[in-house]
C-alpha cells in the first residue's frame, strides 16, 4: 500500500470515528434529556458554529488559500499584509455580529 493510500485510509477511518461519536452523543443526549423542544433547541444552537466553521473552512480552501499562495509567491511581506487584512475584516465582522446578536438577544428570549 502506498503512502498517499495509506494517509487517505487514515483519513477516512478518522471521519468515520468522529461520526460514529458524534451518533452516540446523539443517542446519550436524546435517552438522557428525552426528544424535547429544549432538546431540539440544543440541536440547533450545536449546528450554528459547525455551519460557520464549515463556511469558514470553504472559503479558505476555495478562495484564501490561493490567493496567499499567490501573493507569497510575489513577496513575503505581500502575504503578511493579505493575511493581516483578512484576520481584520474577519474580527470585525464576528465583533459586528456578536454585537447585534447580544442587542436582539433581549428580545429574543422574553418570557
Amino acid at each position: 500500500m502506498s503512502s498517499s493510500s495509506r494517509k487517505l485510509l487514515t483519513t477516512n477511518v478518522v471521519v468515520v470515528l468522529t461520526l460514529v461519536v458524534g451518533f452516540a452523543n446523539n443517542i446519550v443526549i436524546a435517552a438522557v434529556f428525552g426528544l424535547t423542544r429544549s432538546v431540539d433547541a440544543f440541536y440547533a444552537a450545536q449546528m450554528l458554529p459547525v455551519l460557520f466553521m464549515v463556511l469558514c473552512i470553504d472559503f479558505l480552501g476555495k478562495n484564501f488559500l490561493p490567493t496567499l499562495a499567490r501573493a507569497k509567491r510575489e513577496s513575503e511581506e505581500l502575504a503578511s499584509e493579505l493575511t493581516s487584512s483578512i484576520v481584520t475584516i474577519v474580527s470585525l465582522f464576528t465583533l459586528i455580529v456578536s454585537a447585534a446578536l447580544a442587542a436582539v438577544s433581549v428580545y429574543l428570549f422574553e418570557a
